[in-house]
């Protein structure tokens, strides 16, 4: 097995024991056994360039209904970072509009973060809200623009929905709704935002998830490349 499919495999496994254990079905919870450290690859993921995003945003008829759900969505997700899991769950009680902040218990770490709302995203959820959200007893913001106004079914169909405005927008198809979230710690990290500062905007549980957001700083990490002077290719000249 690979190591990131050894990682997943044991991380399902805890969550077996975990709920076993809890509900009386077994008498150890194996996490002991289950403790041991998979080192999985690194990758370094790209993110958006800021072109594409306004070109994204250009798309939008922001004068149909279900233009101005995406647009509050994707606005979202572009100024806060939030993960489309936690857009897809967000509740009329997670904004408070009078301090003018966004408070959440994030699926993925179970942390409570508290974001602010600023005056772009708020209009365009306002904005949503009052003149395209059906009328429902659901408290989920975001509603599916069809009948049965539903909350939407998952991160999938987020990501489905940056994924139309992308091509749209005559952009290369992508489902990873996630690359707006990169693209902002990038932006924190090149505009001098500490690493742990990031990591709390974020949400993130470990400081050590956002630096991920250095390798893509290629402005700072310019700066840390070494000369070549003094290197020269085995048996040949330094100008060869």
């Amino acid at each position: 097995m690979s190591p990131n499919s050894m990682h997943d495999v044991k991380l399902y496994l805890r969550k077996l024991y975990d709920y076993l254990s809890a509900s009386g079905l077994s008498d150890i919870s194996y996490k002991e056994l289950l403790s041991f450290k998979v080192n999985r690859e690194s990758k370094i993921y790209p993110c958006v360039p800021k072109e594409d995003i306004a070109a994204m945003f250009e798309a939008i008829d922001r004068t149909t209904k279900r233009g101005k759900r995406d647009y509050a969505i994707l606005l979202l997700g572009a100024v806060t970072g939030l993960r489309a899991i936690d857009v897809a769950n967000m509740k009329l009680s997670n904004i408070n509009w009078i301090r003018g902040e966004i408070k959440l218990v994030q699926a993925k770490t179970k942390m409570s973060v508290v974001l602010p709302l600023t005056q772009d995203v708020g209009e365009a959820i306002q904005d949503y809200i009052l003149n395209a959200r059906p009328k429902s007893e659901t408290q989920n913001i975001f509603l599916r623009i069809n009948a049965p106004h539903r909350e939407l079914k998952s991160a999938v169909t987020v990501s489905d929905i940056y994924n139309d405005w992308r091509k749209a927008a005559g952009l290369p198809p992508c489902k990873k709704f996630h690359s707006l979230r990169r693209t902002l710690g990038r932006d924190m990290v090149t505009g001098g935002t500490a690493v742990t500062t990031v990591a709390q905007v974020l949400g993130q549980k470990n400081f050590n998830s956002a630096k991920q957001y250095i390798s893509l700083d290629s402005k700072h990490l310019k700066l840390c490349a070494l000369p070549f002077d003094g290197i020269s290719p085995r048996g040949g000249s330094t100008h060869e």
